[in-house]
This record gives C-alpha cells, sequence and structure tokens, in this order.
C-alpha cells in the first residue's frame, strides 16, 4: 500500500487529500472547502478544483478510486453549485 497527499499553496491548505493505493483501487479522503453562506468564498471553492480534478483524474486513468469525506452538497436545488 502506497500513499500520497494533494499539493497545494498556503491559501488553499484549509482543504485537503490523502490518498492510498491498494492493489485493485485508490482510497481517496478529502475535506472540500465550500464556498460560504453567500459565496463570499467561491473563489477558494474553484482554486480547489482546479487543483484536485487532475489528480482524481490521473488516478482513475490507472484504477478506479473510492472517494470519501464530506462532499459539500445541498439537497436544495437551488445551491447545487455550492
Amino acid at each position: 500500500m502506497g500513499s500520497s497527499a494533494l499539493s497545494l499553496t498556503p491559501r488553499r491548505r484549509l482543504a485537503g487529500a490523502i490518498t492510498l493505493e491498494f492493489d485493485e483501487v485508490y482510497l481517496l479522503a478529502t475535506y472540500v472547502p465550500n464556498s460560504g453562506d453567500r459565496f463570499e468564498k467561491l473563489d477558494r471553492r474553484v482554486d480547489w478544483t482546479a487543483d484536485f480534478e487532475p489528480h482524481i483524474r490521473s488516478l482513475d486513468n490507472v484504477k478506479p478510486v473510492i472517494w470519501t469525506g464530506p462532499s459539500r452538497r445541498s439537497l436544495l436545488k437551488s445551491t447545487f453549485f455550492t
């Protein structure tokens, strides 16, 4: 089993990701920043996605990924963007 952490700039370190590699899958645990009640932190969330998406896609190109952690999703249709 191997492990790695996603490298983030200081401003983006409020979020995090840990990746564990097993024979058949990657296990990815994340803490994802939210956008705030009035989207005041939306830029932080957009930056996180820009860092994270290439990471998870590169893992998925090798083997299946199990992604865990709070997803910061709302059940209200009007707030799906957060």
